[in-house]
């Protein structure tokens, strides 16, 4: 089990992180909801409300954008 328990800032996606086997979230329709109103705002919205650099705010809009649920 992976979890992470702040909003941490710089978070490492440079390597592969393989489990042998995945858990559906428990509350992946609360996920979706705030994943909807985030794809909503704009980059200056994002950077006011997370309080981040411009380019953190970049690669979270982006992110944001192209999420999708399983």
């Amino acid at each position: 089990m992976l979890i992470v328990t702040s909003p941490a800032k710089k978070l490492d996606f440079s390597q592969d992180v393989t489990r042998p086997s995945w858990s559906m979230p428990v509350f992946l329709e609360d996920s979706a909801y705030l994943i909807a109103a985030l794809k909503k705002l704009t980059r200056q919205q994002l950077a006011q409300l997370m309080n981040i650099s411009d380019r953190l705010v970049e690669l979270n809009y982006h992110r944001y954008r192209s999420f999708s649920l399983p």
